[in-house]
């Protein structure tokens, strides 16, 4: 099986708290901008969790995102008590089917977990990509991808009856959280996205 890749291609795993067992866990897997927002919830959530992170480009169609999965869910042997899940600006090459097959598989993967330890499954919604140097200026192309996906992702947690945690809207119209990539946040951008997620989280955690 020949698996489109980018110019890039990256992954990145992390556990706070690694050699610690008394505080519950929390698993944000997704991307760069996932990445990005990540320490301002572990410093909302200090010393009531642990908010360990996968962050990834790979593509749903790409049999490592999986294996990558399996890793740190399973094979890490950490019990989490809350998992988000958000992969919406990577693998772009994949058809709107294409990706609905790849997420219905990996939500599959994440509801045995709930069955299994009884992880609360939360999924987010990617957020907006503008034009490069006009942080003002959805990019027309790529940003209907970004609504196509989402709908695709709300559609699945629907079927699911899983929670959906929507970082699209509130990113709209806010041109001054924006780096000039069209994809990437600067850090009032990051606090924002991380205070909207820790709220989420809260209702899980107590």
């Amino acid at each position: 099986m020949t698996v489109q890749l980018e110019r890039i291609e990256w992954c990145e795993f992390r556990w706070d708290d690694a050699d610690k067992t008394d505080m519950p866990r929390v698993l944000l897997i997704g991307d760069s901008i996932t990445k990005g927002y990540r320490p301002h919830i572990a410093e909302e959530f200090k010393g009531i969790a642990s908010i360990d992170l996968m962050a990834s480009s790979r593509g749903l169609d790409n049999p490592a995102f999986a294996r990558e999965l399996r890793y740190v869910t399973v094979e890490s042997g950490y019990n989490y008590r809350v998992i988000q899940f958000n992969n919406g600006l990577h693998g772009f090459h994949s058809s709107a089917e294409a990706y609905e097959a790849g997420l219905d598989r990996v939500l599959t993967a994440l509801m045995k977990l709930r069955e299994d330890g009884g992880a609360k499954i939360v999924l987010a919604l990617s957020t907006p990509v503008t034009r490069k140097q006009e942080a003002g200026i959805l990019h027309p192309e790529l940003n209907a991808l970004v609504l196509e996906r989402n709908e695709v992702m709300k559609r699945l947690a629907e079927k699911n009856a899983l929670p959906v945690n929507d970082l699209y809207e509130p990113m709209l119209g806010h041109p001054e959280y924006r780096l000039p990539d069209g994809f990437h946040y600067n850090d009032d951008g990051k606090k924002a996205q991380a205070a909207i997620v820790a709220a989420d989280l809260g209702k899980y955690l107590g």
